[in-house]
């Protein structure tokens, strides 16, 4: 800062340092829940519902709090096309009205807190080794009034403390007299000076302004998604007549690459069931 002490003297400049510490507030982790027949894969299937679990983990050094506001999933956008890469279920939220977000309700986080949501979504396309969507964390720092100034009002007692006994007291009390009346001329000062000291004591401290709401972002580890197994079409007949059988034809493609045990059911009332298979090789 540079400042003159009169008008035409030499800048004079006053410089001061400050330390600044910046640490890690919130983590993002996550873990797919897959289940018995996904564990076996080392890639998801298109059109197959995934869970997600995400846990939004405080790592600000104590006495620093958290408040979460909310958790989100954001699909990732094919680089050709520019459609979507999943598709969000919509029972996943968690009633913010918002697709793929969910409330936290503003939950406290301390040290070493964690606080946890699971998103469903299903691939939509075949794809690479690539990120399917963006993890999105809301939150903010609990706010702490500043410590005030102002001088406190001393009590009656803590006055009479302080206050050295003195001869002229030590006289008083072994011969008690009438306390004489107040000079009149004292009373409108007295009165003014609790007035001001009722008020400095009933005013509220300032508390400091609020803090805007920070956001976390995390991609979502790279994954590969391949096409179903099996390709399922089912051919109908415009129109039947009755007492003659009804012509269906279900086509069933194994799309694997490898040897595939199928097995198929239908309801008691299909009378007549052929199948036959074919292969693709010359």
């Amino acid at each position: 800062m540079r400042y003159r002490t009169a008008d035409g003297a030499p800048p004079q400049t006053v410089s001061a340092t400050f330390g600044l510490e910046a640490v890690a507030a919130l983590e993002l982790r996550s873990t797919l829940l897959l289940t018995a027949v996904q564990q076996r894969q080392p890639y998801l299937c298109a059109g197959q519902p995934v869970r997600l679990l995400t846990r939004a983990c405080c790592v600000a050094p104590p006495p620093v709090r958290l408040l979460l506001h909310s958790l989100r999933l954001e699909p990732a956008a094919a680089e050709a096309e520019g459609s979507p890469l999943l598709r969000l279920d919509p029972a996943a939220g968690g009633g913010t009205g918002i697709l793929g977000e969910h409330s936290a309700g503003g939950i406290e986080l301390r040290a070493g807190g964690e606080y946890s949501a699971v998103f469903t979504f299903v691939p939509a396309r075949p794809v690479a080794a690539a990120s399917l969507g963006t993890l999105r964390a809301s939150w903010g720092r609990v706010e702490h009034p500043a410590t005030t100034l102002l001088p406190l009002a001393p009590e009656a007692d803590d006055e009479a403390a302080a206050v050295p006994p003195t001869l002229a007291g030590r006289a008083a009390d072994a011969h008690p007299a009438t306390p004489s009346a107040a000079p009149p001329a004292d009373a409108p000062a007295a009165a003014a000076a609790a007035a001001a000291a009722a008020a400095a004591a009933a005013a509220p401290a300032p508390t400091l302004p609020a803090v805007p709401a920070s956001e976390v972002s995390v991609p979502l580890p790279p994954t590969e998604v391949r096409g179903e197994d099996f390709d399922v079409c089912l051919e109908l007949p415009a129109e039947g007549r009755l007492g003659t059988l009804l012509q269906i034809q279900l086509r069933v493609t194994n799309r694997s690459g490898t040897l595939q045990a199928l097995r198929s059911c239908f309801l008691e009332n299909i009378i007549t069931y052929y199948s036959r298979p074919t292969t693709n090789d010359p």
